[in-house]
C-alpha cells in the first residue's frame, strides 16, 4: 500500500503536478507580501493620530471591527504597522514581495 502511494507520488511530480505548481505558489506568495505590506501602510496612517477614533478604546479594537478578524491577529497587525514603520529597508523589501 505504502508503495502504491509513493509511486504516485512520484508519478505526480514528475508529471508537473508539485513541481508544476511552485511558480504559481510563490507568485502568489509574492502578492500576498505586497497586499500585507500595503494594508500595514494603511493601519498605520489610519492610528498615526489615533485618539479614540469613532469611540473605540484601541486601534486594535477598532480593526477588529474594520475587518472581523480575530483580535490576536489585528493586535499583531497594529503593532506591526508601527515597526515596520521604523525599518525601511525590511518594509521596501517586504513591499517588493
Amino acid at each position: 500500500m505504502e508503495e502504491a502511494a509513493a509511486t504516485e507520488t512520484r508519478e505526480v511530480r514528475s508529471a508537473g503536478g508539485v513541481a508544476g505548481s511552485i511558480p504559481e505558489v510563490s507568485a502568489t506568495t509574492r502578492a500576498m507580501r505586497r497586499l500585507r505590506a500595503e494594508q500595514l501602510d494603511l493601519v498605520y496612517r489610519a492610528f498615526d493620530s489615533w485618539s479614540g477614533r469613532c469611540g473605540y478604546r484601541s486601534p486594535t479594537d477598532w480593526l477588529v471591527h474594520a475587518t472581523g478578524e480575530a483580535a490576536g491577529h489585528c493586535k499583531i497587525t497594529v503593532h506591526l504597522a508601527e515597526r515596520i514603520q521604523h525599518m525601511p529597508v525590511v518594509k521596501a523589501a517586504f513591499g517588493r514581495g
